[in-house]
Parts: C-alpha cells; structure tokens; sequence
C-alpha cells in the first residue's frame, strides 16, 4: 500500500499571497500610467502659412500657432486645415510628459480649368505655354492671373486674362467668332462709303467678298471728312479686316486785299501778305489786315470743318495829316496824328531843361487820333453824369480836378462805347510827337512863347494867366497838327509810369516807347497848366504825380487807335 504525504498549507499561503501582490502591482502600473491621475504630456503646433485649423484625435481644435495641453500616453490622430491649402494628417506617439514642437509646411491647393470651345479642337495656351487642344481640363493651376489664348484656323484669336483663386475650379466655355472671308471694312464714324478699284460697295461697317489679288481701297464720308485711301493684296482664302478713323477736313479760308501785299494776322498772329490761302482748325477767327498808309481793318469769320470761306478785304487810305474825326457818342473831335519818327526829350542846350528830358533819342509812333481839345466837362458829364471840375465855367471849359484814375474810368467807359477804335489815353512818346507836330524847338511854335499863344502864367512876379483860370477850350491857336491847347490850360495824363532813367534805356528808332513799369509810383503829366511858367509848358517837360492825386490844374485829352 502507498504512502500518500500530505503537505502543509503554509506554502500555498505564500503563493497566493505573491500572485495577489502581481497583480496588485500591475493594477498600480496602470493607474500610473493610464489612470485619471496619470502624467500628461504637451504639443506645441506652428504652420507656415499660421492661422491653420488643427483637430486632435478629432476632437479639441486651435489655431496655430499653439499648444496641445494634457495630451495622454499613446497614439494620436492630428490633422491639419486651411482654406486654399492641402490638408494634412498625422500620427503622433505620446510617450509620456514631454513637449514637443511641431513645425508643418503646408501646401496650396492647385486651381483647376476646364475649357470647352464652340467649334471643339482649337488649341489653348496658358500664359503663351501651349496645353492642349479643346475640349481641355488642367487641374494643377498656381493661384494668381493667368493670360488665357485660344486659337483655331479660320477663326478669330481669343484672348483674355483670368484670375484664380487658391483652390478654385473654372469651367468656360467660349464660341469663337469666325473670320470673314474677304474683307472687313470699319470706319469712324460709320456710314462712310466704300470703293473697291473705283466701284461703289457698300457703306461702313461693310464686310463684302474680295476676289485674290492687289485692290484699291477708298473710304469717304462727306466734304467735311478727308478721304481714306490705301491699297491691299489678298491671297486665296485669306481675309483682312480694316479700320479706318477719318480725319475732318480742315477749314480752308482765302484772302484777297485790294491794295494787295497786305500783311494779315489771324487772331493777332502774323501769317503772311495777301493773297493767300490757309487751312484751319474749326472756330473763330479775328482776321486783321495791315498796309502802312492804309487803314487797318477787322473781321471776324467763323469756318466749321469741310468749310472753304473767301474774304475780299478793301483797305481805306489812311486820312490826310490834320483829318478830323468826330465820336458820335460824346461829341469828340479827334484829329489824325500820322506815324513818324521824332527826336523825343531836348537837347542839352535847351534853357531850363531838367536833367529828366535826356538823353534825347529818336523814337517812332504809329499813326493815332488825338483828341482835338482836352477833354470838357459837358463831354464828362455826358458820359459820368457828373462834374468833378473846381471852375465850373461852362461845358466847353476842360474838365478838371481829376486823378489818373478818373480819367481811366472815362476811357474806359468810352471804349465800351466805341467799336471801331482802342480809347485810351496817349503814351508819353504820343504826346509829345502830337504837340511837336514836327517842331524840333522848345515849343511848337518856336524856341519861345508868348502869353496870348496859351494859357498859363504869363508875368514874372508870378500872376495868374487868363482870367486866373482854365480857359474855354480851343482859344488858342492850333499847332501844325491842328490840336488846340498842348502848351498850358490844364496838365495832361499820360498813360505811363514816371521813370526819370526811361530815356538812357531807348535805342535809336525805338517803336511806341512806353514806360509800363512802376518805379516812382506816379504817373507822368505833360503840357503844364493856367498856372505854370512858360518853362514847364515846353513840348519836352515831364511832370508827375500819383495816380489818385486831383487838383484844379490836372485834366486829360483821349486817343483812339487803329485796331
């Protein structure tokens, strides 16, 4: 019979207990690892370009750049969006609590084209890179504008440029125009006529059958356009398309003067002697015809496109020396002062001469109407419906009391009155040519003057001439010119600034000298007045004062010139 040996229950014991502390250790491992309380780890995400959309395992999103905080242990799914841009997914491996940075480049999304044409097989290029023939879809399309070209024989080139965005799909579809077979004839403006080798075709826009060869085009419209003319040579088959801006025939004008060789001016601009013939652009024109000894004369033509005008101009002889002129509005008698040449300021043994009349030099006017008389007050209160004059005498005394500025009021009001001259008032060189009146002397009537040859004061111990006042005008003798009252009665406006240098700047045979710069501030007087000696009414003296000054000594006479 077997022994049967029983063992104790101690052993078992202890080997119960070491399984319960394996798995009391392993439970202890996961909960470390894997638990609640388990360490977490961190992933920082940047992208280029940033303000991508990431998702973690699906779930948690942010914005890169940033950062994945308490991430577990193991495997994660990361994916990466951006409108325009590929996206990208990833697998990450978490081994516990480390931090990681995680750059990603992510990649544009390629634009995609599909171009379909009307008729089909026409060949497509993309940025003059040639990619295919139609129908055609390219699907890797950088973002940004492209130029987009279609051709196809027999048919007219399409082009156009296109721009795509990151990503976006276009679909065209383009009908293409066909050529003309022969030609195409456009014109601006439409509704010209059009002749093919001399016969009529058609009228613009025009697109008629050609045979091959060499032709003549003429393209014309009314009188008022120039006619287009050009030759072309076609081959079989082959079509031309031609565009043609017509141009508006130019305004033609002819002048003819009587007496011929006139110099004409157009608008002030010289252009040359009549007869001639000149073209235009539309408008308005101010011819002016010139002849020295013949009046000037004006015209205003106005000549549209197309238009040819003819002017026959008759000239006028200018008018005799001493010619009166009377202006119907006031009254004024001007008289005609002919163009010469004088000797202006005196020479330097000239007795009482001040040092501003030199050096005398040899100036020229052109011819003028000077004022007969100075200007009266009936003529002033005609025209200013007022009397300004410290003598009141009666309406054909002069008026006086006035400035420089008065008397500029008065020519100008009777400028806007009178068409047919310039009113203004006369130039120091006009002046003084008038009242020489081709004197050489100190005065017009000699080197000397007596009290009953002006008014002005005639005694030594300083008294008074004519009744102490302006006297009637006219009641003197003339000079040669037949102008009344240039030595003495009132002192005169001239029209320029006082320069007592002005003489040492003329050159010999200066034409119309005149000082228009202000270098004093006073303008100049001439002729002296009822109250001045016998020196200061010489035809060379010069006097001054400020254009506002007035005084019962000052009036004015007026000038009217050719236009």
């Amino acid at each position: 019979m077997r022994e049967v040996r029983i063992y104790g229950a101690r052993p078992l014991l202890w080997m119960a207990l070491l399984v319960a502390l394996c798995i009391c250790g392993m439970f202890l491992g996961w909960w470390y690892w894997f638990g609640p309380g388990a360490p977490k780890a961190s992933i920082r995400v940047t992208t280029d370009p940033p303000d991508a959309h990431c998702y973690l395992d699906g779930k948690e999103i942010i914005t890169a750049p940033n950062e994945f905080k308490g991430v577990s242990r193991g495997m994660h799914k990361l994916r990466i969006t951006k409108v325009g841009y590929e996206s990208l997914e990833t697998q990450l491996q978490v081994q516990g609590t480390e931090h990681q940075e995680l750059s990603f480049t992510l990649k544009p999304l390629k634009a995609s084209l599909h171009v379909d044409t009307e008729p089909p097989g026409a060949m497509l290029y993309l940025n003059d890179q040639l990619l295919g023939n139609t129908p055609l879809d390219w699907t890797t399309i950088e973002a940004g504008s492209h130029k987009l070209r279609i051709t196809l024989a027999g048919y007219e080139e399409y082009e156009n440029t296109i721009y795509f965005a990151r990503g976006e799909e276009k679909r065209l579809h383009i009908i293409l125009v066909k050529e003309l077979e022969g030609l195409e004839v456009i014109s601006n403006p439409s509704g010209a006529d059009v002749y093919v080798d001399s016969k009529p075709a058609g009228q613009t826009p025009l697109a008629i059958q050609v045979p091959p060869g060499e032709h003549e085009i003429l393209v014309a419209k009314d009188a008022t356009y120039e006619d287009y003319a050009t030759k072309i040579s076609l081959s079989k088959g082959q079509s031309k398309k031609l565009t043609v801006t017509l141009n508006p025939k130019r305004p033609r004008l002819l002048i003819e003067t009587e007496p011929r060789e006139a110099q004409v001016f157009l608008n002030d601009r010289y252009v040359a002697n009549a007869p001639l013939q000149t073209d235009l652009s539309p408008g308005r024109y101010r011819i002016t015809v010139r002849k020295k000894g013949w009046r000037n004369a004006i015209e205003e033509v106005a000549v549209s496109a197309g238009e040819t005008k003819k002017l026959d101009i008759h000239l006028k002889p200018l008018p005799r020396p001493g010619a009166i002129e009377k202006e119907p509005v006031t009254g004024m008698e001007f008289v005609w002062v002919p163009e010469g040449c004088f000797t202006m300021g005196s020479p330097a043994s000239e007795l009482k001469r001040d040092q501003d009349e030199g050096p005398a030099q040899e100036v020229c006017v052109n011819g003028f109407w000077m004022g007969r008389f100075e200007v009266t007050q009936g003529q002033w209160q005609k025209l200013m419906n007022s009397n300004p004059s410290s003598f009141k005498n009666g309406p054909d005394f002069p008026v006086e009391n006035v400035s420089w500025q008065d008397a500029k009021a008065f020519v100008e009001r009777m400028s806007a009155l009178e068409k047919a001259y310039l009113v203004g008032l006369p130039t120091e060189a006009e002046w003084e040519y008038a009242c020489r009146a081709g004197a050489a002397t100190a005065y017009s009537f000699g080197q000397s003057i007596a009290a009953g040859q002006a008014n002005m004061r005639s005694k030594a111990d300083g008294a008074a001439g004519l009744n102490s006042s302006t006297a009637r005008v006219g009641s003197f003798q003339p000079n040669q010119f037949g102008i009344y009252d240039m030595h003495g009665n009132v002192w005169e406006w001239c029209e320029d600034w006082y320069d007592p240098e002005f003489y040492k700047t003329l050159k010999p045979k200066t034409l119309n000298p005149f000082a228009g710069q202000d270098k004093s501030g006073k303008k100049v007087l001439r002729g002296g007045s009822w109250l001045s000696d016998a020196q200061q009414t010489r035809c060379a003296n010069r006097h001054r004062a400020a254009p506002d000054e007035k005084t019962d000594q000052i009036g004015f006479r007026v000038v009217m010139r050719e236009r």
